[in-house]
């Protein structure tokens, strides 16, 4: 389904226009936004969410409550790039959140399971010919033929297929280490925060959504400034990580996942046996946050390094900051599930009477 860049009618009020229109809303879902993002949102978010909707309609694995928050953050980074394109990025970001899904949703390895991930390693390198049995399979490879068409595919497709492995990897390490853990308790076994960070800052999915966000750019030289690229698309993985762990704690504990804070905990629990559980994690959140502060840091001076496609880099950055406001603001699935409620109560007028 092609979708236009330009405003809805005007009987048709944009659904962020509610937003957009009254300050503590803003606060609320945007406390970060500029005049120019808001309005970028408010006039093509509509039509970018229907977009996804009637692409969803063909397939029963994409979660359509993360379509909006998705849609928004493509928005937020790349508003230059037009609608039809960033359709095809939001595809993949949501292809990516359903793999996470059917990995979270995994109590056993199985032949099935690693035949899935060789499919989609081969998929995304671009090599036809193999069965594509399975919605995730076979919509890879749609959204991998739509990228296709887009000139900068050649350029990017060797680092675009490689940060896929690297996420469908982390995949993997957080499924094991799920199976190595019993409960969120500091005392059980818990890995190094060095390894820890190497897999999950691709766990965020994070490269991989920007290198997709690199192939539909209408910039067509990005050779020369592509390891710089792929560095600071890592380096904004990190800043995403921590503060996703930041963020998800409380929640991450009551499921007994690891996380950047847990692992901080379980270091000072280790020198300091006889502290109360509370104060440790107080403390190891604050050392966390402090870490992320410093990576953010890290974060602006690669970016300044950057000597080609600067507006680019840029982008990375920016949409980095927008990502770590929400998350500092809430939990992002709290985030994004009431983000959904409210546009399904401010609907466009003439979608909600159909």
């Amino acid at each position: 389904m092609k979708t236009s860049s330009k405003s809805p009618p005007s009987a048709n009020r944009p659904r962020l226009g509610v937003i957009a229109s009254d300050a503590a809303l803003r606060k609320r879902f945007f406390p970060s936004l500029r005049a120019d993002e808001l309005k970028t949102i408010e006039t093509r978010l509509d039509d970018l969410i229907e977009g996804a909707e009637s692409w969803c309609l063909q397939w029963s694995v994409f979660n359509k409550a993360t379509i909006a928050p998705i849609a928004i953050l493509s928005l937020v980074h790349q508003p230059h790039v037009t609608n039809d394109a960033l359709l095809t990025r939001v595809k993949w970001t949501l292809w990516l959140y359903a793999m996470d899904d059917m990995m979270d949703g995994q109590r056993a390895p199985s032949s099935d399971l690693f035949e899935t991930l060789r499919q989609c390693y081969v998929g995304g390198c671009g090599v036809g010919g193999q069965a594509t049995e399975g919605e995730l399979l076979r919509s890879l490879e749609s959204i991998r033929r739509e990228l296709a068409g887009f000139p900068n595919y050649a350029v990017i497709l060797p680092f675009w297929a490689s940060s896929l492995a690297r996420v469908l990897d982390a995949m993997m390490y957080e499924f094991w280490m799920r199976r190595r853990r019993t409960s969120s308790s500091l005392l059980e076994p818990i890995p190094p925060f060095d390894e820890y960070m190497y897999f999950a800052r691709q766990s965020t999915s994070l490269p991989s959504v920007w290198m997709t966000a690199l192939m539909i750019e209408p910039d067509l030289q990005l050779g020369g400034a592509m390891l710089d690229l792929v560095r600071l698309s890592e380096q904004c993985a990190v800043v995403v990580r921590l503060v996703n762990d930041l963020a998800g704690l409380d929640r991450e504990m009551e499921e007994g996942q690891v996380n950047a804070v847990t692992i901080r905990a379980h270091m000072l629990s280790a020198r300091e046996p006889s502290s109360a559980v509370a104060a440790i994690l107080s403390r190891a959140t604050r050392d966390v946050r402090r870490r992320l502060r410093l990576e953010q840091r890290r974060l602006r001076q690669l970016a300044s390094e950057v000597r080609e496609a600067r507006a680019i880099a840029a982008g990375f950055v920016r949409a980095t900051d927008f990502a770590v406001d929400l998350y500092l603001n809430c939990d992002l699935r709290d985030w994004a599930k009431e983000l959904e409620d409210f546009l399904a109560v401010h609907q466009p007028e003439a979608k909600r009477v159909k």
